[in-house]
């Protein structure tokens, strides 16, 4: 199973693509898991992160992968923390409420991450 980043709800915190993580149970270590491979530019790390449906729709967009994670680098807030979880009873999907401080003021940035797991 993989859990999937359903394509973000960001109001003003973050341009992410949407992805999944392999192999994680818990909702926070799969964005961490995420967010961290979106960070360092791992383009095949992304590649293995996201969703078959969110990976055609980049495609559609660009064929330059490398230079979208570095623009989606640029607008990432810092000191990111997850504010608060909610996980359905079978542990299918979760939604994390993230909150991170902008890069350009420093004001909180809030956004909303949705997750669900993929066979």
């Amino acid at each position: 199973m993989r859990r999937t980043i359903l394509p973000v709800v960001a109001l003003c915190l973050t341009v992410l693509l949407s992805g999944s993580v392999p192999a994680e149970d818990d909702p926070e270590a799969a964005y961490w898991s995420y967010l961290e491979a979106l960070k360092s530019g791992d383009v095949e790390a992304v590649n293995g992160a996201v969703s078959v449906r969110w990976r055609e729709e980049i495609a559609e967009m660009t064929d330059d992968l490398e230079e979208l994670l570095e623009m989606i680098s640029m607008f990432l807030p810092e000191e990111i923390r997850i504010a608060d979880r909610l996980v359905d009873a079978a542990n299918s999907t979760a939604t994390l409420r993230l909150v991170g401080k902008s890069r350009l003021d420093g004001k909180d940035m809030f956004g909303t991450v949705s997750l669900v797991k993929e066979e």
